[in-house]
């Protein structure tokens, strides 16, 4: 009796290729119209025999819907692509995962994103302070944006471009804000990837947040080839953990920003600066336990077992490290 897949079929009819267009991590991506819903997302494809990265973007969503963060919906499909640039089909059917956008690529050209990028700029331009802060600290040596600009700029940003004046904004609408914000660097981090967080801009205000989007390549390093795999597995913990280091580099920098973090130094810094939200961010976070993720993988028809057991292995690495830094730092709030 032939395995029940978990993907389904993109019929061509139904989900029409529109555009090639560029993701969140800088790769080009056919665009896909869905007719029925009327909605647009970027294909995931497989790019090699070995490869189980299109998987990625959907565990995440997954994960993300269990944990309360806002990510893009997704669903997993075969889908024959047609090559828009030759108007022919490739050779086969490829398993992808579709990331809805939520944004008509076509003619929604009222909506514009302000980047990452656009976002500190625009944070450290227009508060003098903050950028002499940036100076004093990196002196040319900077490795990331540390995690205070990553909060900050984005709640200035949502403030500044904001659907009402700044001085109307509430204590408690900010600090929902930079809730968010915290949820989503903490989510990351638990899963080892870099999310991108870009502001959505509705005529060129009435900012808003737009879902978390996967923006790495290395979730749970499921692009990596199966000897790769094979061979890290077999690392006892601690020259695992150095090689986990070394694979799923920390997306901020912490104060002086002159080395990149390990997981456990960042999220240690979160706790500092940001106590309260980072309590609840973490207690969101890890709503999904290592017994959900294998549940998840055990319906993964198309990933093999080395892949499974290297995301198991990583969830339950950073799952330590979780409740190593949360302990401390109950004990430490004890003595307050």
């Amino acid at each position: 009796m032939q395995e029940k897949s978990e993907f389904k079929a993109f019929n061509p009819d139904e989900y029409e290729v529109v555009m090639q267009a560029f993701g969140p991590e800088r790769d080009k991506h056919y665009v896909l119209h869905n007719k029925k819903t009327e909605k647009y997302g970027l294909l995931y494809n497989k790019r090699s025999t070995e490869d189980a990265s299109f998987y990625t973007p959907y565990l995440m969503h997954v994960i993300g819907k269990k944990c309360g963060i806002n990510v893009p919906e997704t669903e997993l499909g075969f889908y024959l692509i047609n090559d828009i640039n030759k108007t022919t089909y490739r050779d086969s059917f490829f398993e992808s995962s579709l990331v809805y956008t939520g944004i008509d690529p076509i003619f929604g050209r009222n909506v514009s994103h302000a980047s990452e990028d656009v976002i500190e700029g625009t944070y450290l331009t227009e508060n003098e302070q903050a950028a002499k802060r940036r100076r004093e600290q990196d002196r040319g040596r900077v490795q990331k944006m540390n995690f205070e600009e990553y909060v900050e700029s984005n709640v200035y940003y949502l403030v500044s471009r904001g659907s009402k004046p700044k001085h109307e904004y509430s204590k408690t609408e900010v600090d929902k804000m930079r809730q968010e914000l915290v949820d989503r660097a903490m989510f990351g981090l638990k899963l080892g990837i870099h999310g991108k967080t870009n502001i959505d801009l509705y005529d060129h205000k009435n900012a808003t947040l737009s879902p978390y989007y996967l923006a790495s390549h290395n979730m749970f390093l499921m692009g990596i080839n199966n000897e790769w795999i094979e061979k890290t597995l077999e690392k006892p913990d601690e020259e695992f953990k150095q090689s986990m280091a070394y694979e799923l580099k920390t997306q901020y920098g912490v104060p002086y920003n002159h080395t990149v973090p390990t997981a456990e130094q960042l999220l240690n810094h979160i706790f500092e600066r940001y106590p309260d939200q980072a309590e609840r961010a973490y207690k969101k976070v890890t709503a999904f336990t290592l017994e959900d993720l294998e549940a998840e993988l055990a319906t993964y028809t198309h990933l093999d077992e080395s892949h499974k057991k290297m995301a198991l292995r990583i969830f339950e690495m950073r799952e330590k490290e979780f409740q190593k830094v949360y302990k401390e730092y109950q004990k430490s709030k004890s003595k307050e």
